[in-house]
């Protein structure tokens, strides 16, 4: 049996004198306020890759399934001190710092960051080795990546490894590194080339993998909004190898 289309019907609705007013006020408040935010997420991203006690503090916020406010109670201090702390536009005494902690069951390591120093494996060399002279643990936060097509079959498709992050857990003489991804049954793994200017240089720096994108695909994190790629916390697992953890509210 067929059935016939019932046609879409445009439905216009003329504003009053006072929804106009307020449509036009409303639009002129988005104009003047979204510069503001645009800009002070770029400081809050800059701010949660800093490899420093802060830096690793304001990744655990990021982290925590707790609301600014709801971190405020707890931590009993004001939400926008917070907000002004992610984007690093305020620093917070010692007291402070410590009662965020205890909200957000953060451990402080004893080295600046939660970089933890691991032994080095036998017959490990200097070339083996990342830039900073050490095997080390880490968590950080990376950017999803498309170059503008959203390709369905998962091309296109990488993760922007922050400057800082790519020159302390990157080496220049690695061809390649390993990337694994969670699966619903099992852990997967990608070789991913960074022999190549384009990952070295001011302004790319992404791992580009049609296995990434199509594990962002089938994770419901791709495609995403204009200008709202999702965040990804990944984890140093070892030399030349990351593993991805979960993505990042």
């Amino acid at each position: 049996m067929t059935t016939s289309a019932v046609p879409t019907q445009r439905v216009i609705h003329k504003f009053s004198s006072e929804e106009e007013r307020r449509y036009q006020s409303l639009r002129a408040q988005i104009a003047q306020e979204l510069p503001d935010l645009v800009a002070r997420g770029r400081l809050a991203d800059e701010a949660a890759v800093e490899i420093t006690v802060s830096g690793a503090l304001r990744r655990a916020i990021h982290l925590s399934p707790l609301t600014i406010d709801e971190l405020g109670k707890l931590a009993a201090i004001d939400g926008t001190w917070i907000d002004e702390f992610l984007t690093g536009e305020r620093t917070l005494r010692s007291d402070v710092l410590d009662r965020l902690a205890a909200a957000l069951g953060f451990d402080f390591p004893p080295a600046p960051g939660e970089f933890k120093v691991a032994a080095q494996s036998a017959g490990a060399n200097e070339e083996s080795r990342p830039p900073n002279g050490s095997n080390v643990s880490a968590t950080l936060i990376w950017t999803a990546w498309n170059n503008g097509s959203h390709l369905p079959s998962g091309a296109g498709y990488g993760l922007k490894v922050p400057i800082v992050d790519r020159d302390a857990h990157f080496n220049r003489e690695w061809t390649s590194v390993t990337l694994e991804l969670p699966g619903p049954a099992a852990t997967s793994e990608v070789e991913l080339n960074i022999a190549k200017p384009s990952f070295w240089n001011e302004t790319c720096h992404e791992l580009i993998s049609q296995d990434i994108g199509r594990w962002l695909r089938s994770s419901g994190l791709a495609p995403w909004p204009p200008g709202q790629p999702p965040r990804i916390s990944v984890e140093v697992v070892g030399d030349r190898r990351f593993r991805v953890a979960h993505p990042v509210r």
